[in-house]
């Protein structure tokens, strides 16, 4: 099947299919809609892209390396009902098939918002791209009245050679956890209750809502880990039930296990996928929101070496992509051995779900940071080099006075005296008055240029390229704060004009760099394009720069580099 006037853009999605050759792309067919195909335009119609490995990556998998490229694919599905708003998808990976499909999924409807549609909805594919519908859909009837169903989760069952599907039904304030199971997809059982509910939206709620199943094979028992929430104005817990026997035998509320995941400050959670491996880790993506029940959010990467204590990884945010509900299937490349994430995305305001595939960019990322800047710097040493306006290690005595001269044989200008000033620590640039606003820049002499630095250190402090400085009051920069994602900043007499924060947090050892041509900024990380902005601002100054601030906040390989 081929798509004819594919538009692919400059950072699309790279994924090794099956035959090891060619890569997928996201690309955009006639009809304007963006899909998932091959180098040569062509959907892939059978087989798997990659060698996945759901249940068992390697014990060393990173999982809060994931990084998001901020690119989305529509994904398209049927609902029984019209229109086809569609929410809550889970996926599992049968890794071999089941019923003549590798990969199945679950979801629920959700047309104009109305409950009484969230019935859950079967759907299995052997490709990720062309999905099927083997049962008759809804699985699940309506509970009718106002009553409806949620929250679906898919687990395979390998011992019993059967597909286990978990939603919850509410009833008002009450409601109950069920599973239907089904030995070939087709047929699925008289759903049975194994939790109940009380007390929905209320400070004592007993809910367990966005709730993930699996087996543990170490405990010999049925796990499920999911959220409490409660009245706003209450926390809300992640627990743990468990049971011998997946139909019966389930924890209640009073013997569950509350584990720790605590949030963001001023956030809560609110939809999770979790999945535990062999290793006994447990890994997931959340949303969260502000504390409004059914509200969209932020989606974070959460890690568990012991399956109750988690910590978690901002990878994008509401700005860029109002994330609710979600899935996640890891794929491996065995022509490559690198890992991905296929990611299963779903919003309120959109009338279909999206896919993005991450990466697991922790050793890439370093790999990447020793090429072209290197290279910068080794030649910046050699004195005047054609291309390169200004370049410097800072690998020199520790100053705490200033900067001195650069590698490239260039000195700055800073906006303050000592001790507001950017000073030397160990090879490092760092801000000398830590609650001061320290910059330095030089007249480069061009008003275009591609700006780099590296963070070395980011505990507590802001570091920031300064680009088209004119003066404190009016400049453009682009960086972060310790806590904070790759921000692009315009600053006009005094007070911020844009602000807008990027859907990534840089870390230690990751390089910014901004193609800085016209009124156009182009900003990467690592190499890999984050955003282009756009600003008239300062079209003129030639003035280019540093600024840190905080108590523990250092770079290095600062460089400015001509366009021409």
């Amino acid at each position: 099947m081929a798509i004819t006037n594919m538009q692919f853009g400059q950072s699309a999605i790279n994924v090794v299919l099956n035959e090891g050759q060619l890569p997928a792309k996201l690309a955009t067919d006639t009809n304007g809609n963006t899909v998932l195909v091959g180098a040569d335009g062509n959907i892939p119609l059978s087989g798997s892209y990659l060698g996945y490995d759901t249940a068992n990556p390697p014990s060393d998998l990173d999982w809060l390396s994931l990084r998001s490229p901020n690119e989305w694919a529509d994904l398209v599905l049927t609902s029984p009902y019209s229109p086809g708003h569609i929410l809550h998808p889970s996926i599992c990976d049968i890794r071999d098939t089941f019923g003549g499909y590798r990969y199945w999924m679950v979801y629920t409807p959700y047309p104009n918002s109305d409950s009484s549609f969230e019935n859950p909805c079967i759907a299995a594919s052997n490709d990720l791209v062309e999905w099927d519908y083997p049962a008759t859909n809804p699985i699940v009837p309506a509970p009718g009245g106002s009553y409806y169903n949620s929250d679906t989760d898919i687990y395979f069952d390998e011992a019993g050679q059967r597909l286990v599907v978990l939603f919850r039904e509410i009833t008002g304030t009450t409601g109950r956890l069920k599973i239907t199971v089904s030995t070939d997809g087709v047929n699925w059982s008289t759903p049975v209750s194994i939790f109940e509910i009380t007390g929905v939206a209320t400070s004592a709620a007993t809910d367990i809502s966005s709730p993930s199943i699996w087996y543990n094979d170490d405990a010999h028992e049925w796990e499920i880990i999911g959220l409490n929430p409660k009245d706003n104005g209450s926390a809300w817990p992640v627990v743990k039930i468990t049971s011998a026997d997946l139909l019966s035998g389930w924890d209640t509320s009073a013997t569950w296990t509350v584990l720790t995941a605590t949030p963001p400050s001023g956030r809560k959670w609110w939809n999770f996928q979790f999945r535990r491996l062999v290793s006994g880790a447990v890994i997931g993506l959340a949303q969260d929101n502000i504390g409004t029940v059914g509200a969209s959010g932020n989606l974070y990467a959460l890690y568990s070496a012991d399956g109750a204590t988690f910590g978690y990884k901002l990878l994008d945010t509401q700005a860029t992509k109002a994330w609710y509900r979600h899935s996640f299937s890891i794929m491996h490349d065995p022509y490559t051995g690198q890992y991905s994430l296929y990611t299963i995305g779903s919003k309120l305001e959109e009338a279909r779900l999206f896919v993005q595939v991450m990466r697991f960019d922790a050793k890439e990322f370093a790999s990447d940071r020793v090429g072209s800047t290197g290279a910068i710097m080794a030649s910046a040493s050699l004195g005047s080099i054609q291309g390169i306006l200004h370049a410097d290690t800072f690998i020199r005595a520790n100053d705490a006075t200033g900067l001195g001269t650069s590698t490239s044989g260039h000195t700055y200008t800073q906006t303050g005296t000592a001790p507001t000033v950017i000073g030397i620590s160990s090879n490092q640039a760092y801000p000398v008055n830590t609650a001061g606003n320290n910059q330095a820049y030089r007249n480069l002499g061009v008003t275009d240029c591609i700006a780099k630095m590296t963070i070395t250190e980011k505990t507590s402090g802001e570091a920031w390229l300064l680009l088209r400085f004119v003066d404190n009051s009016n400049k453009i920069r682009v960086g972060c704060t310790s806590a904070s994602q790759l921000t692009f900043q315009v600053v006009t007499a005094g007070s911020f004009t844009v602000n807008v924060q990027l859907g990534i947090t840089p870390v230690v050892g990751d390089e910014i760099m901004v193609s800085v041509q016209g009124n156009e900024y182009i900003i990467y990380l690592n190499g890999k394009r984050i955003s282009k902005k756009t600003s008239n601002q300062g079209l003129t100054s030639t003035n280019f720069g540093l600024a840190l601030s905080g108590t523990a906040i250092k770079v290095k390989n600062l460089a400015f580099v001509s366009v021409a």
